[in-house]
C-alpha cells in the first residue's frame, strides 16, 4: 500500500497508457525531483486525475510513495500551457525542453534551479516561437547542470583575438593557446554571454548572430557532458 503523502508542484514530462484507464508518468517535482508516478483510472471519463496527466502542465500534486511508483491523490492545475498545443512550433520546442530535462536528470535528483527555468522558459514561449529563448533555455540549463561555458579573458591573449570553443572542456578561450576547436566570431561570444547572463524576459535580437550555429554548438556541449545518444525532437526543431 503506497504511504508517505507529501505535496509538491511539478511539470509532467511524459505520459505512458497503463492497462485500460490508467497512465505511467514521468513528472519533475520541485521537492522530489523526477518522479516516476502511477495515475490510477486517470483515462476514465469522470476521472478527476486525467487534466492533471497532461504533458507541459504544471500541477500541485498531493503525492503518496509505493515501492516503484508514486501515486497522485489529487491536485490543481497552476499552469496548463494550453496556448503552446495550439502552436505547432512552440509545441515541438515545449517537447524538446521536456525531452532534454527528463534525460538529463536521474530519478529523485532535486534541482529547484533547473525547475524554475523550465517553468520560466515554458511560461516565456506562450509568447511566440524563439530561438533565442531555446539557446538560453540551454546553456542556463547547462550552467545549473554543472557545465557553464568557461569564457575566458582576452586580454589574457593580447595580439590574437581569435576565439575558439571546446566542447569537451566548455571552455572558450582567446588565443592559440585554446588549441583545436571551433572558431567562434565577436557577434557569436556577445550574443552568448547575453543568453547566459540576461534574464529571459530581456534577450538580444534574433538578427545579432547565427542563432542556428550557437543551437548546434551548446546541443555538442550537451550531448559531450551528459553523455546522451540522441533527443528525439532535436531533428524538427533544427528545421524551424
Amino acid at each position: 500500500m503506497a504511504t508517505n503523502r507529501f505535496r509538491s508542484r511539478g511539470i509532467v514530462l511524459d505520459e505512458q497508457v497503463y492497462g485500460e484507464s490508467s497512465k505511467i508518468l514521468r513528472i519533475f517535482t520541485r521537492d522530489r525531483g523526477k518522479l516516476a508516478v502511477m495515475a490510477k483510472g486517470a483515462l476514465r471519463a469522470k476521472s478527476s486525475i486525467l487534466s492533471l496527466s497532461q504533458p507541459m502542465l504544471e500541477g500541485d500534486y498531493l503525492f503518496s510513495m509505493g515501492k516503484t511508483f508514486a501515486y497522485i491523490h489529487e491536485g490543481k492545475i497552476i499552469k496548463d500551457h494550453y496556448k503552446l498545443k495550439n502552436d505547432f512550433r512552440a509545441m515541438v520546442t515545449g517537447t524538446f525542453i521536456l525531452e532534454v530535462l527528463d534525460k538529463s536528470l536521474e530519478y529523485g535528483q532535486v534541482n529547484t534551479k533547473m525547475y524554475d527555468l523550465v517553468d520560466k522558459t515554458l511560461s516565456q514561449l506562450e509568447e511566440g516561437f524563439s530561438r533565442t529563448l531555446i539557446n538560453a533555455f540551454l546553456i542556463k540549463g547547462l550552467t545549473f547542470l554543472g557545465y557553464r561555458p568557461m569564457i575566458g579573458k582576452k586580454s589574457k591573449f593580447i595580439g590574437n583575438s581569435t576565439r575558439y570553443f571546446d566542447p569537451k572542456s566548455g571552455i572558450i578561450e582567446y588565443g592559440l593557446k585554446a588549441g583545436k576547436g571551433r572558431i567562434i566570431q565577436e557577434e557569436d561570444l556577445d550574443y552568448i554571454e547575453k543568453i547566459l547572463y540576461n534574464p529571459l524576459d530581456d534577450l538580444p535580437g534574433s538578427n545579432t548572430c547565427d542563432e542556428h550555429w550557437v543551437f548546434d554548438l551548446l546541443m555538442d556541449l550537451l550531448y559531450t557532458h551528459l553523455d546522451l545518444t540522441k533527443i528525439n525532437s532535436y531533428d524538427l526543431l533544427a528545421t524551424f
